[in-house]
């Protein structure tokens, strides 16, 4: 895909439709995939679930986390898992080289250095598509669902008075 990423269409309700799209065929055009029921998968590391039954429950908190997104899920949670073994292993190594022989031997650095780079970097770029960094968290709008709308409108209601 060349360019920008596309902007979502509730961003563009959220902004006002600034372009003046037709956003109900853009909307009508989008995929809707139902929530996650936010049960980890079989298959992942024990350290890849601890991760998931961290971040899975403040995805559905924050009405992200549907089934379409399932599988980058378990990728964001593997690589967390792989990255924290990447950074005990690193330590273990300066542990039992202190002065760093075996750590950057001839201005190399170790393998798991350049692996745990690489791994952050991932991390980063699929915490930010969930909304897990501050910054991505300010550009996601969630729709709120019309029983939370009916009841506000009746505890509304129940309030104003007569």
């Amino acid at each position: 895909m060349r360019g920008a990423k596309p902007i979502p269409t509730a961003i563009h309700e959220k902004n006002g439709n600034p372009g003046k799209i037709n956003l109900n065929a853009r909307k009508a055009a989008e995929p809707q995939s139902r929530d996650h029921s936010g049960e980890s998968p079989v298959d992942l590391s024990d350290r890849a679930r601890e991760t998931w039954n961290r971040i899975a429950p403040a995805l559905m908190e924050m009405r992200v986390l549907t089934e379409a997104d399932h599988y980058a899920l378990i990728e964001l949670c593997e690589l967390l898992a792989d990255s924290a073994e990447y950074r005990e292993s690193l330590r273990r190594l300066r542990a039992d080289d202190p002065e760093g022989d075996l750590i950057c031997a001839s201005k190399t650095a170790h393998p798991y250095f350049n692996m745990r780079h690489k791994t952050i970097a991932l991390v980063i770029r699929l915490m930010t598509e969930f909304g897990l960094t501050p910054s991505s968290r300010t550009r996601i709008a969630v729709q709120q669902s019309e029983e939370a709308d009916e009841l506000d409108k009746f505890l509304t209601d129940l309030t104003r008075p007569n």
